[in-house]
Formats: C-alpha cells, sequence, structure tokens
C-alpha cells in the first residue's frame, strides 16, 4: 500500500507496506487483465474491498521494452492508475532480499525484506499536493525503452547468471540442487524456491534465454512473499512441485498460470481469500 508522506525539509515522498491479499501478475497476466475494462473493473474492485496490494516489480517495467505498441503499455499505467493506493514495489532479485532475511531481528519490530524502496522514489513521479492522484504512473512502462532501464536490465542479467553457472556446475559434478534445511529459521521459502527453480532450468538443460531471466525474477521472490500469483505455466508447476516435495515447507503463494481453467481458480482465490491461500 502506498502512502505520501513528507521527509526532511517536508519534502514529499512515497513509503510502502503490504497488505493482504499481496497478488503479483507475470507480463503476460498484466496485460491481459489491464487490456480488457471487464476484468481491469473486477480486479480494481476486489483488491480495493480486500485492502488487497498488488506488488509491481522492475521485471514488470522491462518487460514492456519489448512490446512495440504503445497502447499495451498505457492499458498498464491506466489500470495502475485506478488501482493507487493499493500498489507496491518489490525487488526481484533474491541475494538483496536474501540478505535481508539474514537481519531479520527475532524480536521487536519487522520489516518485509521483500520491499523494494531503492526504485520506489526513483521511479513513480509525484503529483501536486492537489491533484487527485498524488503519484503518477503515467511513462512508467512507456519509459522502459530509455538508457537508465537499459542499464537495470544489464543489472539483472548479471545478478542471476553466477547463480546459473553454479546450479549448471553442481549438476555436472552429480550433485542434488534441491537440500532443503530441515530446520530453518526464516519465514520465507526464499532461497529454497530459487534453488528448485534453477534445478529444474538445468535438469532440463535448456537454454538460459533472456525471456526466462525474466520469468525467474518473476517467480522466486512473488511466490515466497505473495499470497496469490500469475506466471508463466513452466514456472507455476515447478511451484506445485515444490509443494508437493516439501510438505512441511513454510507458506508460499497460490500460483496460477494461463493454461485452461486456470484463470478461473486465479478470481476465485482472489475474490474468496481469507481461506487457506496455500497450494494444495
Amino acid at each position: 500500500m502506498l502512502k505520501l508522506t513528507y521527509g526532511v525539509l517536508k519534502k514529499p515522498q512515497l513509503v510502502q507496506t503490504c497488505s493482504r491479499p499481496a497478488v503479483y501478475l507475470d507480463h503476460w497476466a498484466l496485460m491481459n487483465i489491464s487490456e480488457d475494462s471487464a476484468k481491469a473493473d473486477r480486479f480494481r474492485k476486489v483488491l480495493h474491498e480486500k485492502s488487497g496490494t498488488l506488488e509491481l516489480s522492475i521485471a514488470n517495467l522491462l518487460e514492456f521494452a519489448t512490446v512495440l505498441d504503445e497502447r499495451h503499455a498505457k492499458a498498464a499505467e491506466h489500470f495502475l492508475q485506478n488501482l493507487y493506493p493499493n500498489l507496491a514495489f518489490i525487488e526481484v532479485v533474491t541475494k538483496p532480499v536474501i540478505d535481508r532475511e539474514d537481519t531479520q531481528p527475532q524480536t521487536g519490530p519487522r520489516f518485509d525484506p521483500h520491499l523494494d524502496d531503492r526504485y520506489l522514489n526513483a521511479i513513480l513521479p509525484l503529483n501536486s499536493v492537489s491533484s487527485v492522484y498524488p503519484v503518477s504512473f503515467d511513462g512508467l512502462f512507456t519509459q522502459s525503452l530509455t538508457p537508465p532501464y537499459r542499464k537495470i536490465r544489464n543489472e539483472l542479467e548479471r545478478a542471476v547468471e553466477p547463480l546459473v553457472t553454479k546450479a549448471q556446475q553442481n549438476w555436472k559434478a552429480g550433485r542434488k540442487l534441491l537440500r532443503l534445511p530441515s530446520k530453518h529459521e526464516h519465514e520465507r521459502e526464499t532461497r529454497c524456491l530459487q534453488i528448485q527453480l534453477l534445478q529444474f532450468f538445468v535438469t532440463s538443460k535448456g537454454r538460459w534465454t533472456l525471456k526466462q531471466q525474466m520469468d525467474f525474477f518473476h517467480a522466486v521472490v512473488p511466490i515466497a512473499y505473495c499470497d496469490i500469483v500469475l506466471v508463466d505455466k513452466m514456472w507455476a508447476d515447478q511451484a506445485h512441485r515444490f509443494c508437493k516435495a516439501n510438505p512441511t515447507a513454510k507458506r508460499i503463494a497460490a500460483t496460477f498460470s494461463d493454461k485452461t481453467g486456470e484463470m478461473d481458480k486465479f478470481w476465485a482465490a482472489l475474490e474468496n481469500y481469507g481461506r487457506s491461500a496455500r497450494i494444495k
């Protein structure tokens, strides 16, 4: 949830919190819902009624750099504007999230390790105080072709390459990659999901394409931290596999894909939120 506050010298800035249900949409899912007025209105009404949050990431922004028709980006920007303030910006690079998990205090005030304040105020421009919407989403996706965003894309590629290389080396050495600790203190399964998804990729002997890199970022942290997630079928299947293989694992998102019948399940999970959202 976004909130406009005033810091030093009364400078306006955004702060964010994660209210439930927390929902994450992969690139195709964001386009699918935002470009259909009935779906967009349905999503907005549910999220506002339940005081939930649509969580966004830098991966959402970068994916629009490959979309040639600007109307898709404009539809997504309009969708987010209507959802305000029920939004949050999350970190999808796993290392900083895991590092913050390691520093989470056992007692006292706690924080959300996956929230990304680094890009929040840098990316979302603020309107005048008198504006109906203090935050402007105009240009959020259409500017994803600019040099600063290309630099961020390169940073994401560099972040995931060492993980893939290490996973490939372990696989060639005959080591089992999926080794979940019998006891671990973290409240989320970020580490273990990362291992699971990397294991799937290396054992399938696929080629690590740019699209798969983005899909990886759309999957690990959102599935570990959100309540309901819409991603590609390949990654949703791995989330289901993870749950079946690790029945004692901590709660992860109810994960859906674009395969037949899954969208109906997604809407049911969102509209009936309050019951168990764990994958069965």
